[in-house]
């Protein structure tokens, strides 16, 4: 029997199936907590380079060896399942003159490690045995999605992309993303996925498409197993088998995601995402899926007071195995959309005896009125499986509590009431542990919320209006109440104007506001100042400025129509305009006409002979209806044309 022989019947012998408990790898991705982006990437690289390297073909252990155990046919050891076809083929067939199978690099080796000396030629996470026929069809072909149908394997192509069959497309989609982890310019080459076909050199297309089929082809028992059998060999795994999250945290680190599920109890987990997410949204169960057990019955945002974790109650228990979450429809706290079927993995373990323990019963609960609202506090319990404390209240003493009197719940030993009511309120509360062993009521407590505040802050005072060099600088005496919260500022287009949510320019704490909207006319401020009940002052003594282009000093050359101020505009706003010298300085014929949307007249502001200046006219609306209008200011050759909104 030739070494070959005895190489090949020593693997078989001492092959033993790779468990596949991945917490055997906790140690593998530490440090990846909490890491996205090029950050994230750089810490997988340092994992998962290095690896050990098997020639392509060799007497001694070579790729052909390595494959024959990576896709061994679960239902036929002596044969290999074939990437593409899913044909299962006789393992020790190889080649066979063109009747076998052979090797597919599916990040073709012309992208950027074409001789077989190259690490990446012989790296197993991407090579796969395939028919040789389909593999010569699919060539050096980018990934996307479309194109002709390849007979009845449901693969499809076209001049330069390939289109495997579903089944396999998180698995392709995985190898190419180990590829660029792995290969990052130490090797001599750096690949990288692009968002284009057809790529060339050391890129690979398309990765919008490949991020796609990662999330909707979850990873399988055979990919997994795959793995450890490649570890078993190199000595390095593929990341994104292991956590298909990895992917949108590297490629899609600004979005909407998964980063990462624990399982915390025998029927629940906690799912982590990128971002804060909007409560409401979160609490809608519809949103996420799991393996086997589908949508849970409960789910519970801010877990830990975390507003990025949810907790997912299931009303069947976790079995000792992988499980796939997809999350699709939540939105972040600012309204931004989770990417579509977002993914993680994880593998859960059958825990002890359920919990059944209930927290300590939270003591020392006091009741303030502070402001409008009653601010309850607590000594924090100390139980490291505690899920949330949960308020009761009524207007009667020594109530028994019901659901009917939760008015909130919280994750921290702290709430602040603000559904006020006019008598004394009373409060129990009690603690909830994640399985939902909840504790006794605390001693109750009760407070009187404060009469309501109706003091308004002082009129703000010495307000004055300064030009800086690009702004218009304003500052105030400031306010000295207790209670004050903010103040608000107005400008005006006219003396004496009224202010409007229309003419509002800002709120600040501060008593200093830089305006930058600089117009070439004077405009004219007002301040008030409001408390945290909300009571506004007295408007301040009203101030003004002249910035830009002044009626005395200014020798006007051109025609200019200005924006209407304000805009939207209710029921009022100020048109302004210039009129040019006229080169024989006579005056010259102006008119300042209002149209509606449909373009009717509506209103004829100026129709008058105008010397050379600087010009504003009032426009009152308050008889027409809401919406857009037009004003135009025509005088001799010149004709300009603006838009405005107005809103009763």
């Amino acid at each position: 029997m030739n070494s070959k022989n005895l190489k090949k019947i020593a693997l078989i012998i001492s092959f033993v199936f790779i468990s596949t408990n991945i917490f055997a790898q906790t140690g593998y991705y530490s440090g990846t907590d909490g890491q996205n982006g090029t950050a994230l990437k750089s810490i997988l690289h340092s994992k998962v380079r290095n690896h050990i390297r098997f020639p392509y073909t060799s007497s001694s252990t070579d790729v052909w060896d390595i494959l024959k155990q990576t896709d061994r046919d679960p239902n036929n050891s002596a044969n290999v399942l074939l990437i593409y076809t899913n044909y299962s083929r006789s393992a020790s067939a190889e080649y066979n003159n063109g009747s076998g199978w052979n090797r597919e690099h599916v990040w073709a080796n012309s992208h950027g490690f074409p001789d077989e000396s190259d690490t990446a030629y012989t790296d197993a996470h991407h090579l796969r045995p395939a028919d040789i026929n389909t593999n010569a069809l699919r060539g050096n072909k980018d990934f996307d999605n479309g194109g002709t149908s390849v007979a009845t394997l449901d693969n499809h192509y076209d001049s330069d992309s390939w289109e495997p069959r579903d089944d396999i497309k998180g698995d392709i989609a995985r190898m190419m993303l180990y590829m660029t982890v792995r290969y990052e310019g130490g090797d001599g080459y750096d690949l990288e996925l692009v968002d284009y076909t057809p790529s060339s050199g050391a890129n690979f297309g398309k990765k919008s498409t490949l991020l796609e089929w990662n999330r909707r082809d979850p990873v399988s028992a055979f990919e997994r197993n795959r793995n450890r059998v490649i570890y078993k060999f190199q000595k390095n795994y593929n990341p994104f088998v292991d956590h298909p999250e990895f992917a949108d945290r590297v490629y899609n680190s600004d979005k909407l995601f998964v980063e990462k599920v624990e399982q915390v109890s025998n029927s629940s987990i906690v799912v982590s995402f990128s971002k804060s997410l909007n409560n409401t949204n979160a609490e809608n169960t519809a949103n996420y899926n799991l393996d086997r057990l589908g949508t849970p019955n409960l789910a519970t945002p801010n877990f830990g007071g975390d507003a990025k974790k949810v907790l997912l109650s299931f009303s069947s228990s976790l079995a000792d195995t992988f499980y796939n979450v997809r999350v699709s429809n939540s939105t972040s706290s600012t309204g931004e959309a989770i990417i579509t079927n977002s993914i993680a993995l994880f593998e859960a373990t059958q825990m002890a005896e359920t919990d059944t323990t209930a927290p300590a019963i939270p003591a020392n609960l006091a009741a303030n009125a502070v402001n409008d609202n009653i601010e309850l506090t607590w000594n924090a319990n100390t139980e490291t499986d505690l899920f949330q404390y949960v308020i009761y209240r009524d207007v009667i003493q020594d109530f028994v509590p019901t659901e009917n009197n939760i008015v909130g719940k919280s994750s921290v030993n702290q709430f602040i009431d603000t559904e006020r009511v006019e008598t004394e309120v009373y409060y129990k509360i009690t603690a909830v542990d994640i399985n939902g062993n909840e504790s006794g009521f605390s001693t109750e407590t009760s407070a009187t919320f404060n009469a309501p505040d109706t003091i308004a802050p002082a009129k703000p005072t010495n307000l004055v209006a300064t030009h800086k060099i690009d702004n218009v600088e304003l500052t105030w005496d400031a306010n000295s109440e207790d209670d004050f919260s903010h103040y608000l500022i107005y400008k005006g287009a006219i003396q004496n104007f009224t202010p409007s949510q229309y003419t509002l320019l800002a709120n600040v704490a501060e008593n200093l506001y830089n305006d930058e909207a600089i117009v070439d006319y004077r405009v004219y401020y007002k301040i008030a100042a409001v408390d945290i009940s909300g009571n506004v002052s007295e408007y301040s003594d009203e101030t003004s400025i002249l910035v830009g282009i002044n009626d005395e000093n200014t020798t006007i050359t051109k025609y200019a129509l200005e924006q209407n101020y304000p805009n939207p505009f209710n029921p009022s706003t100020v048109i302004r305009y210039s009129i040019p010298t006229d080169v024989r300085g006579e005056m010259q014929e102006v008119r300042l006409k209002v149209y509606n949307i449909l373009g009717n007249e509506v209103a004829t502001l100026v129709n008058a002979q105008k010397s050379a200046g600087n010009y504003s006219v009032n426009f009152d609306a308050s008889k027409l209806s809401s919406g857009i209008y037009f004003y135009t200011l025509s005088s001799g050759k010149f004709k300009e044309t603006k838009k405005m909104i107005f809103i009763k």
